[in-house]
């Protein structure tokens, strides 16, 4: 069975009723309105936000002194203050986790959470792990603005690929199932586009699915999206962010908060160990398929630094603090709504 779930202000785990006459109306009013309030952040997060610039320090950047541009080594001396705290920054999450609108890894149900505009005349679904559900702040707010019905897929280290990865070093069965599932329902019910992101990059090779490899997660990446592609949806990847190695970046800084420096970690490196190699290399394989590339918003410069604009970027693992993506909104917008204008057009 399919769940639905809309994610409010404040979400909670919610399960599947079936309602009829004017319950189900009730249901219907409930959910638009709930949805609406996903995009808002609490008045908290608007104060926050309004002092803290985030990304969008890079876009003012242009008359910064050379040993000041922001995002570099240089910018962390002036750095004085951030948010989210580091004892708050595991829990910087968008509002779809309190509501169980990401699967987790024991279960294959296909979760779906609606949000962005509930009337809106492009549908727009996010579906993968945790590294495209940590867009959905941004995407809500893509969503109100441009009349999107954004619906979402998600489950705990599974990416929409159709290959067999691990988890835990086990087969991740459960991963198989979801994607069937989540793959019917797309089927079933078109959306307009697709938008994916994925972080664990390699799977297991077949027949014996004792290897895993690069090459064999970009064969299961081309696989499901050439299949949606051929069912006349447009498919956007949202290429994973730089990848710290070892402890969480907000734990290096909670021990660090005068040496801000040492919690940075090289660029490439970064990249080599995200998802976003083997999505660049699927991409490479099906022109009809857009990526959509923040890199420069979240690294700038060959060292990937900890805060950005007063704002802490990392959180739990290779994780985006919600504040950060919040404030990335502007810079995702102005790749992503030109191509689903384009795809839908």
């Amino acid at each position: 069975m399919k769940h639905e779930t809309s994610a409010p202000d404040r979400p909670q785990h919610s399960t599947t009723r079936w309602l009829v006459g004017g319950n189900a109306a009730l249901l219907t009013v409930a959910v638009v309105l709930l949805a609406m309030l996903l995009a808002q952040p609490p008045p908290e997060r608007e104060a926050d936000t309004a002092n803290a610039q985030g990304a969008q320090v890079l876009d003012q950047a242009q008359d910064a002194p050379a040993d000041a541009v922001p995002g570099t080594m240089a910018s962390l001396r002036d750095v004085t203050w951030f948010i989210p705290s580091t004892a708050d920054a595991r829990y910087d999450m968008p509002r779809g986790y309190d509501y169980g609108c990401e699967q987790n890894q024991q279960d294959a149900e296909a979760v779906r959470c609606d949000f962005g505009d509930p009337d809106g005349d492009v549908t727009v679904a996010m579906v993968g792990d945790s590294k495209v559900l940590q867009w959905q702040s941004a995407v809500a707010t893509l969503g109100h603005e441009n009349a999107w019905h954004v619906l979402s897929y998600t489950k705990s280290n599974c990416g929409l690929h159709a290959g067999l990865q691990t988890n835990h070093g086990q087969p991740y069965r459960s991963c198989e199932q979801w994607n069937d599932r989540v793959m019917a329902d797309l089927l079933a019910d078109p959306p307009d586009v697709v938008l994916v992101s994925n972080y664990v990059n390699t799977a297991l090779d077949p027949p014996a699915d004792q290897e895993e490899s690069q090459a064999a997660m970009v064969d299961a990446l081309v696989t499901q999206w050439r299949t949606l592609t051929e069912a006349g949806i447009a498919v956007v990847v949202i290429l994973d962010n730089p990848s710290p190695d070892g402890d969480s970046v907000y734990e290096c800084v909670a021990t660090h908060l005068r040496e801000l420096g040492a919690c940075a970690f090289d660029r490439e490196t970064g990249i080599a160990r995200s998802g976003q190699p083997v999505q660049l290399a699927a991409a490479a394989q099906l022109p009809q398929v857009h990526t959509v590339d923040l890199t420069d918003h979240i690294c700038p410069e060959e060292m990937c630094v900890p805060v950005i604009g007063n704002v802490l970027i990392y959180r739990q693992g290779s994780h985006l603090t919600d504040v950060y993506v919040r404030t990335l909104t502007p810079a995702l917008g102005r790749q992503l709504v030109p191509v689903v204008a384009d795809v839908t057009g």
